[in-house]
């Protein structure tokens, strides 16, 4: 299943999904255990931006190929030799809206700082005056926003992973953040990525990431 796909069709919404690892694995240790005897299709591993707008002009980052991650020695990097995977960390940016308004939305996950500084500053720059504002959110470091002129928004205290929704932890550290050019509305919130049916009870957990929630005002004149 193309998750992010399945997602934005249900919601009705349009999507844009970037590749960011080929899994030759069927996750870590915990993922294998999970998924005994199933097989993935492709094994694609990817960030993905929804949105009920327009999503135009993208732009993917890309960290260089680290061999660490295919390699078979148990590294922290492979998650100890059981998850193995080609590829490298990456950030994928959009603009949502149209082409005389609109936002720049980038999802990110553990790409270098400074590394992509002066390509990304150049994407920001290219329509300043069409520009709402710019948001990029993800599994990334505070200095990522530091890289590229934006603000960490959001109370870093509070664990945004491993979340737990049987004991209902959102997490013990913060593994995510949000960096913008806008003002903030009120506080931040953080949300256990949790599934219950209305059927039966039970309980999904969609994520072991938790899921932030922040209301932002747009730079628009």
């Amino acid at each position: 299943v193309h998750t992010a796909r399945k997602v934005a069709f249900e919601l009705g919404m349009n999507y844009a999904w970037g590749l960011e690892y080929v899994e030759l694995t069927n996750g870590n240790g915990e993922e294998q255990h999970a998924t005994m005897g199933m097989n993935n299709e492709l094994g694609l591993h990817g960030n993905a931006i929804l949105s009920t707008c327009q999503i135009f002009d993208p732009l993917i980052v890309r960290d260089p190929l680290n061999e660490k991650q295919f390699s078979t020695r148990k590294l922290p990097i492979n998650a100890r030799g059981t998850e193995i995977r080609l590829g490298g960390r990456m950030g994928l940016f959009v603009r949502i809206g149209s082409r005389d308004r609109h936002l720049i939305v980038g999802s990110v996950h553990k790409i270098s700082p400074g590394m992509h500084t002066f390509k990304l500053k150049t994407y920001f720059n290219i329509t300043p005056h069409q520009q709402l504002g710019i948001l990029a959110g993800g599994d990334v470091k505070n200095q990522f926003c530091a890289s590229v002129a934006l603000n960490v928004v959001g109370d870093q205290q509070i664990g945004t992973w491993k979340a737990d929704c049987a004991k209902n932890i959102t997490g013990t550290g913060r593994g995510d953040i949000f960096c913008t050019d806008m003002d903030v509305f009120g506080e931040d919130k953080t949300i256990l990525p949790c599934y219950k049916s209305q059927k039966d009870d039970s309980m999904l957990q969609i994520s072991d990431h938790s899921i932030i929630k922040v209301d932002l005002k747009s730079n628009w004149k």
